[in-house]
């Protein structure tokens, strides 16, 4: 078992990098990119979806004999684009569990993503998250991500929810400034970096355009769309499309069109046979490169296609026609298309301005591509190994994993993903166990070589069966300075140990600031998230501590130092709830110092505990594993039987999302009230219950086991 450490930087000499690609221009850019992680020693591999969008990644690997992978499924779509949601969702359950088999491999230390937004590369970067690794969105086309757009587009299902990136990237590559501000618009939660078009560093060899290239002769490209391919037009309405642009150029006899259709699009031999009819003054573009085309023409026409961008780049005048795509009248449409017919008719053109978006290349070239200047490649390997030299490193750690039976292994995933391996870092990673039957989970553990792999790894069992008990056996044992205490479950997600120990120790500087530090984090379409930190006083009760964390806090996972957790454990104040959260708050009642929360995404965590509104948060933010369509009406007999057997194999989560399901169009029965307390004090939140069992022996006050499991969780709670 090799799990690379998580570099602060997205490079990693050693590592491996994943790509995962629909298109041929995603193909192209990952070639250059995997040149950038070459010069490191970083190794890479291809992951097609194109198979799944029907789109031409997988034909371009083949071609230029790179050996790929794909996702199976057993019966993919021939017409994605056309397809509802619905019947999608068995190809998306089969990738999600594919993507989380291959995702696991260790090695992967990054994935490169094209697209951020669809559910497929959703699945792949939130699969990416639970297992720690870092993930990057590379810009290949010009994008319109405006805040409105965004929203509308995630109102849809989510397989994976929209926390905590909310299907975004962890870092962006972006082309220019403006494109930065649309992006940081949407409040996208990962960190955006303007490094320019590599696709446009081979732009940097041709000369300027600054006249035309024929005399007498004007030589127009007009750049195709894949809007049948993509599920926008039916086919005869794109060849329709074109034929209507081809015919507002050639009013003018000076006036040759060469067609460039898109990549991706399909029906080639259409194309030929609708400009046949032209006598030669419409071509087909045959030229080997995009270089080669922008050589050819004197003017760029285009619906919406970046390649105005790429145009323009170059100097060569672009003109944009969405008005061709949009809801227009007859009248609003006959209007655009005399304007369209006025400048190409003037005397100046291409280079006129006839109020054409465009018509300007060089204000349009550095509002969507940025200075091309060939140096992108450059400055895209500067970007994502930036952190290498910096400094920055988890030191004198000791990660605590505390589990009641719960499966700990994906949070060991990303913990050691996110601890240094070389001895005297003074790290180290200890599953707490305070479950009677733990020893199953060592037993599994030490199966897979957990603990043969990682010296730094080990197990502890409470004697107590508590939390408070376990730690307080544990806390000399502990090697680190700090210590970092999560639920199981829970993930880290890249870089959380570095920012939290920053925030921690007030800087630079060794004192710390607080009594314990964890992360806040509400997603985009929150007014709240900010830069900066959230500061809590140590003052609150555990109930408004908790109604709190309901609205904020990720989890209930925190970074403290092992003095202050041991003046938390000598705290002999009784409060009962949840264990990490009593916990918490017996830390900042014994230390006084308030806790720090940072505006930002650290961990991800499996659901969302907690009182006081977490109906309300529920409804923005589904559980981790929620999955993407509704469960099946049952029965109440079968969701009692199914929460029962849940309950049996300490799947908490799965038992208590049958209840809330079942609850929206249904009143709880006596059993399933019951059954609710029941899952509440096994799965540690123990005087949750309290309320249903006295709603139920209201209704049934002979209720033998409801009396007998309040009465004696009331004895507890003292």
């Amino acid at each position: 078992m090799e799990i690379a450490y998580s570099s602060p930087s997205f490079i990693a000499p050693g590592s491996h990098a994943l790509f995962l690609v629909s298109t041929e221009n995603q193909v192209f850019l990952s070639h250059e990119l995997q040149r950038v992680l070459e010069r490191f020693g970083m190794s890479s591999e291809f992951v097609s979806i194109a198979h799944l969008y029907g789109q031409r990644a997988s034909a371009t690997l083949r071609e230029k004999g790179d050996p790929f992978t794909e996702p199976p499924v057993a019966h993919p779509l021939e017409d994605w684009c056309e397809r509802s949601y619905e019947e999608r969702a068995p190809i998306y359950e089969e990738v999600q569990q594919w993507a989380r088999a291959y995702l696991s491999d260790p090695r992967i230390h990054v994935l490169f993503v094209g697209n951020d937004v669809n559910s497929i590369e959703q699945i792949f970067l939130r699969t990416a998250e639970r297992y720690g690794i870092r993930t990057v969105r590379f810009q290949d086309g010009i994008q319109n991500l405006r805040k409105n757009r965004r929203e509308r587009d995630l109102r849809q299902p989510s397989l994976m929810p929209l926390i905590p990136c909310e299907g975004g990237a962890e870092r962006y590559l972006l082309w220019s400034e403006h494109l930065r501000g649309e992006f940081e618009e949407a409040h996208l939660p990962g960190t955006v970096s303007v490094t320019g078009s590599m696709k446009h560093d081979d732009l940097q060899c041709l000369s300027r355009y600054i006249e035309r290239r024929s005399p007498g002769q004007i030589r127009v490209g007009v750049a195709g769309q894949p809007f049948f391919r993509y599920g926008d037009m039916w086919a005869v309405q794109e060849l329709s499309l074109y034929e209507h642009i081809v015919n507002l150029l050639l009013i003018r006899d000076e006036i040759s069109v060469i067609f460039r259709p898109h990549p991706e699009s399909a029906g080639r031999e259409s194309y030929e046979a609708l400009f046949a009819v032209y006598g030669g003054r419409v071509v087909l573009d045959k030229s080997p490169s995009l270089a080669a085309f922008l050589e050819e023409i004197d003017a760029l026409f285009t619906v919406t296609s970046s390649v105005s961008a790429d145009a323009c780049a170059v100097g060569i005048p672009a003109y944009t026609l969405p008005y061709l795509r949009s809801p227009r009248t007859h009248e609003e449409v006959r209007q655009q298309d005399h304007t369209v017919r006025s400048a190409v008719q003037d005397e100046g053109f291409p280079f006129s301005s006839h109020q054409l978006s465009s018509a300007q290349p060089e204000k349009y070239a550095e509002k969507f591509v940025g200075i091309v200047d060939g140096g992108a490649r450059e400055r895209t390997a500067a970007c994502l190994s930036e952190e290498l030299a910096s400094g920055k490193e988890v030191r004198s750690l000791s990660v605590v994993i505390g589990t009641e039976g719960a499966d700990p292994v994906a949070s060991l995933q990303t913990v050691l993903r996110a601890l240094p391996h070389a001895d005297g870092s003074g790290c180290e990673c200890v599953v707490l166990e305070r479950s009677p039957s733990g020893g199953m989970l060592t037993e599994l553990l030490e199966k897979q070589g957990w603990f043969q792999e990682f010296s730094s790894l080990r197990f502890h069992r409470s004697q107590e069966g508590s939390l408070l008990g376990g730690l307080r056996e544990l806390l000399p044992t502990l090697c680190g300075r700090d210590v970092l205490y999560l639920e199981a479950g829970t993930h880290l997600l890249p870089g959380a140990p570095v920012q939290l120990q920053h925030l921690f120790h007030g800087g630079e500087g060794d004192e710390d600031a607080y009594g314990a530090v964890s992360s806040w984090f509400l997603g985009r379409t929150s007014t709240e998230v900010a830069e900066g930190v959230v500061e809590i006083p140590p003052f609150l009760s555990l109930a408004e501590l908790e109604s709190f964390q309901s609205f904020g806090m990720t989890s209930y996972c925190f970074l403290t130092s092992r003095e202050k957790l041991q003046a938390a454990l000598t705290n002999e104040a009784k409060i009962h709830g949840p264990a990490s959260l009593v916990l918490l708050s017996h830390l900042l009642q014994a230390t006084g110092e308030g806790l720090c929360l940072y505006q930002g995404p650290l961990f991800a965590t499996p659901y969302f505990s907690g009182s006081g509104g977490s109906e309300q948060l529920a409804a923005l933010m589904p559980w981790y594993e929620r999955r993407f369509r509704a469960l099946p009406r049952l029965e109440e007999g079968e969701v009692l039987s199914r929460v029962m057997q849940h309950m049996r194999e300490q799947r908490y989560v799965e038992a208590k999302e049958l209840i809330v399901e079942y609850e929206k169009a249904n009143e709880l029965s006596e059993q399933l009230l019951y059954a609710r307390a029941l899952l509440e004090a096994k799965s540690g939140r123990r005087f949750e219950g309290i309320r249903d069992l006295e709603a139920l022996l209201e209704r049934n006050p002979s209720h033998r086991d409801a009396g007998a499991l309040l009465e004696h969780l009331r004895m507890l709670k003292g």
